[in-house]
């Protein structure tokens, strides 16, 4: 089981640094379009990674309280950023787009302070133990209703940004067809993220 976790650690650590290159990519050419977006869900999804390394790395409730918190700095914002993203890149225009992007940013700073002030109340965790039947230190948890509903909107937002690529696929001119179909299997990533965070 020790190499189950030395094995999660790794990948872990290299999904953050390669998200941490797109990031800085992102930087440098922040004058492209869709670069803004790119750097928010790169720095996101790079925090939450680098975030469940060290709390793999953990070895007491503190640690990993510790760093849950700094996870949810990234993963808080990793749906909204999803969304963003997907609506800048695939073009399809969505009602209302501004009042959806205050209101997608709203649900993840809401998540984050619930997030990081779960010690105080039940609606994010209603206990936080560490698992006595896991081979290595993790944390069990009793999920509050704020968890769900944050769970909840991970599934939305995954699948709203696969709805979005497979529009962008299905109006794209023949010529396209193949680069289009190409982003929209790479929609399922957040997919991947996610499993990974349930896990």
């Amino acid at each position: 089981m020790e190499l189950a976790r030395n094995v999660i650690i790794v990948l872990s650590g290299l999904s953050g640094f390669i998200l941490a290159i797109v990031a800085i990519l992102a930087w440098k050419k922040r004058n492209v379009r869709i670069s803004s977006a790119v750097l928010f869900l790169s720095v996101a999804g790079m925090i939450y990674c680098f975030g469940y390394m060290a709390e793999l790395c953990s070895n007491t409730l503190e640690e990993i309280r510790f760093w849950l918190h700094i996870q949810y700095l990234g993963i808080s914002y990793i749906p909204a950023a999803w969304i963003i993203l997907a609506e800048k890149h695939t073009q399809v225009r969505i009602k209302n787009w501004e009042t959806v992007k205050v209101v997608l940013i709203t649900i993840s700073t809401i998540t984050l302070i619930l997030s990081s002030t779960f010690d105080i109340h039940p609606y994010y965790y209603k206990s936080l133990t560490l698992n006595p039947a896991a081979p290595f230190p993790v944390a069990k948890i009793e999920p509050g209703i704020w968890y769900i509903v944050h769970n909840t909107f991970n599934n939305i937002s995954a699948i709203f940004g696969n709805i979005l690529y497979i529009i962008f696929w299905r109006r794209a001119e023949a010529h396209k067809k193949q680069q289009a179909f190409v982003f929209f299997l790479s929609s399922f990533f957040p997919w991947t993220m996610l499993l990974i965070y349930l896990s």
